[in-house]
């Protein structure tokens, strides 16, 4: 995980906040696959565009 801090912007963060900083990238990148899923369902299912 001490590799991985520096690419979140915490270099020295460990423990609650290594964890935080973690979960809020999680987040950050679940909204993104959403918006491109929700996107996808969108173009498939309009008229013309599918079965």
């Amino acid at each position: 995980m001490s590799k991985a801090m520096p690419m979140l912007g915490k270099p020295d963060a460990s423990g609650v906040e290594a964890a935080m900083a973690i979960l809020r990238e999680a987040v950050q990148v679940a909204n993104l696959l959403l918006q491109q899923l929700s996107n996808y369902v969108e173009a498939s299912t309009m008229p013309g565009h599918g079965s």
